[in-house]
């Protein structure tokens, strides 16, 4: 894959639509069950013309999934390949906002390709899981807070006055 110009961008669509995930599950192998772990990463959006963009700036595939009813169909593209996925997710590192920190697991997750270290794995695993449950927050920082408030301080804390008046 090569540099891109359009890092701040894929890392905007990354933070806003993307996903990161170490899958963990049981797999046969010799007739022993083995613990396994796959990093999967994907950007879902309902543009098909996005996707295809996607494909074209990135590399990967993406796959289309028909959706009932009133529902819009959805494009899910993936990368794929070790060297790929690590220069995508160091190339978008600096522009993150939201998911910095799943990023910067993945990179270690991607640092262990070639060892035998499943405890680290289950380790990085367990983390991500943390960083990805859904779910509301129950604080919110502010700038120059001394301590994290509950949106509920805050919300009497910092009203403001309508700003905007209809002109008669």
């Amino acid at each position: 894959m090569k540099p891109n110009p359009n890092w701040p961008y894929l890392a905007g669509l990354f933070d806003g639509e993307g996903c990161v995930h170490i899958a963990d599950f049981k797999w046969r192998v010799d007739n022993r069950i083995q613990q396994v772990y796959r990093l999967d990463m994907h950007i879902t959006t309902t543009c098909e013309k996005l996707a295809r963009w996607l494909v074209n700036e990135v590399g990967g595939q993406f796959y289309k999934s028909v959706l009932p009813g009133n529902w819009k169909d959805a494009y899910r593209w993936q990368l794929s390949g070790h060297k790929n996925r690590e220069l995508f997710f160091k190339g978008i590192m600096p522009y993150l906002v939201v998911k910095e920190k799943q990023i910067k697991l993945t990179l270690q997750y991607l640092e262990l390709q070639h060892m035998q270290c499943p405890e680290k794995r289950a380790e990085l695993a367990v983390k991500m899981r943390e960083l990805n449950r859904r779910g509301k927050s129950v604080e919110t920082n502010t700038l120059n807070a001394k301590k994290a408030k509950r949106e509920s301080e805050l919300i009497r804390e910092y009203e403001s006055e309508l700003a905007v008046t209809q002109a008669s």
